[in-house]
């Protein structure tokens, strides 16, 4: 989600998706839910177990950057895997992947 897009459901707007999954409408629900969740907290509690963590780097729903901040937050029992281009749904992605 962009900021732009993050800021209007904030500010209580409906966004409507159409994408190859389909329709969604995203509510502002959505962030109030989403706020009750530490998840660099909850992925903290996951260590020692090793936790894999795969992305693409064209994703225009869930940008890379939060995957390694998410890999960041596990520490060093995370493996990330950030692939060249590919969408949310890890299509379109070339063979050959980027390591972090």
């Amino acid at each position: 989600m962009t900021e732009d897009e993050y800021r209007r459901l904030d500010s209580g707007e409906t966004l409507h998706f159409n994408d190859e999954r389909g329709e969604c409408d995203l509510t502002p629900d959505f962030l109030t839910d989403f706020d009750q969740y530490d998840l660099p907290a909850l992925l903290h509690k996951a260590q020692p177990l090793p936790v894999l963590v795969l992305h693409c780097s064209a994703d225009e729903v869930v940008l890379a950057e939060q995957a390694q901040r998410n890999a960041a937050a596990v520490g060093e029992a995370a493996e990330l895997h950030i692939f060249a281009g590919g969408d949310h749904s890890l299509r379109n992605t070339v063979t050959k992947q980027v390591r972090c």
